[in-house]
């Protein structure tokens, strides 16, 4: 669980979704070196500039989101989320008074499920 509080006038936004793969498998896609520029839908553009996330749950990393012809630079730190499947990230430094999204994975008949929640003040 974070350190850091959220405001008091924090939204809580949540989305989920089902996957047809096994939870090992969406491990691996976040996992992944790239995985955050990856998962980043078009148009916009993410550049890593520091990435020192040494897993799921642990570390920070240091990039720009460009949406068109406007960069946002962020650092996000990586922590661990309420259960073993899940993780979360929080921003430290970005343009937003509080982000965190949590992660959360749940795994049922060839299927996984996604649960996102993200709060934002």
């Amino acid at each position: 669980m974070s350190l850091v509080e959220p405001p008091a006038l924090t939204r809580v936004v949540q989305k989920s979704s089902v996957i047809k793969a096994t939870l090992a498998d969406i491990k691996r896609i976040h996992k992944a070196p790239r995985a955050l520029a990856s998962l980043t839908p078009p148009p916009i553009r993410m550049q890593a500039h520091r990435d020192e996330r040494r897993s799921l749950t642990d570390g920070e990393i240091e990039f720009t989101l460009s949406f068109g012809p406007l960069p946002i630079r962020w650092i996000a730190r990586h922590e661990p989320g309420l259960t073993p499947d899940s993780f979360a990230d929080l921003q430290m430094r970005g343009p937003l008074a509080y982000w965190r999204r949590e992660h959360n994975f749940a795994y049922r008949h060839w299927r996984t499920r996604r649960a996102l929640q993200s709060n934002v003040g």
